[in-house]
């Protein structure tokens, strides 16, 4: 990528000449003096940049928790031309600019390497240097707020730009933050049961899946509620762009006028479960003779699991 030109014009110098001849002690009358002038050219300096953009992506869930990470990109600095250029680079949070420290032998380019979002430096002509940018990310202040909807990813961009020392812009380059927040989805959001008789089972499946295309999810599966209900399984691990089924068994226990229910639940494991997770409402209506239940999402797998609690029995004393 390249930048505006800087126009120097070179001052306007002297110098004397006095010549010598002298070899096997044998001398020659010496020249004149004589005064040469250097010609006034152009010297203009070209600035480039190795990259035309920059770009960061993460997931919101390999954030640390309740820590800051610091994400670092570089490329090199360079200028084409045959005039030196003075010029300072800026940028804004959360991103901060600095200059690799790699001088040469000859000391051509002398900058101090410090982090924050303005800094200074100078590249004498046909002369580079690394310049590296960061982005810091604080956990808290990325992470969604538990219950609450958020979009699957957030797109950010900044931009770090060299200027010369009269506030005349050469270049600019774009720095884009991506960060994802996979959404966990399980459907239905509602099972009713409906109603179901005294020591009857019943048995359906919610489907668990996630928005992310290149995060593979490990989640984990509860149940808060009445005793009545089995879940099965426990733990998920879902890879982008597959789904799978978590089965919930009912089995009633009749009592006068009680209904039963409870949540399930899938959240990512650690402590981004919080605001990573997904629910699903179970109710069901015991009764004390004939079940007159209309179900939805009825699966009748042989999974061992979750077998009917009187099939289980006989099978236990055989």
């Amino acid at each position: 990528m390249g930048g505006r030109s800087h126009v120097l014009l070179a001052p306007k110098k002297y110098f004397l000449c006095l010549f010598c001849y002298c070899r096997n002690f044998w001398c020659r009358p010496a020249a004149p003096l004589q005064f040469v002038q250097l010609r006034q050219t152009l010297r203009t300096s070209c600035l480039q940049a190795s990259v035309s953009e920059l770009k960061v992506t993460l997931c919101a869930l390999d954030l640390p928790y309740d820590d800051t990470v610091r994400i670092r990109k570089r490329f090199h600095l360079q200028n084409v031309g045959d005039g030196q250029v003075e010029l300072y680079a800026e940028t804004e949070p959360p991103w901060t600019v600095d200059v690799i420290r790699q001088i040469c032998d000859a000391h051509c380019i002398k900058v101090r390497a410090e982090l924050s979002n303005r800094l200074k430096l100078c590249l004498p002509p046909q002369s580079s240097t690394e310049v590296g940018v960061e982005v810091s990310l604080k956990t808290k202040e990325v992470w969604p707020t538990s219950n609450v909807k958020y979009l699957p990813k957030s797109v950010s961009t900044s931009v770090v730009c060299f200027f010369e020392l009269k506030h005349v812009k050469l270049l600019s380059i774009p720095l884009l933050l991506e960060i994802e927040y996979p959404v966990v989805t399980t459907e239905p959001a509602v099972i009713d049961f409906g109603d179901v008789s005294d020591e009857g089972t019943r048995k359906t499946y919610v489907t668990v899946s996630h928005s992310s295309p290149l995060t593979t999810l490990d989640l984990i599966v509860s149940w808060t509620g009445d005793e009545q209900f089995r879940l099965w399984p426990t733990n998920l691990t879902l890879q982008p762009g597959t789904s799978e089924r978590v089965y919930i068994e009912y089995t009633a226990i009749w009592l006068s006028g009680s209904n039963a229910g409870g949540t399930i639940s899938v959240f990512a494991c650690g402590p981004a479960g919080r605001w990573c997770v997904s629910t699903t409402r179970v109710t069901a209506h015991p009764q004390r003779c004939v079940s007159r239940s209309g179900q939805t999402h009825v699966d009748y797998t042989d999974d061992t699991h979750l077998i009917p609690r009187s099939v289980r029995d006989v099978l236990v004393q055989k």
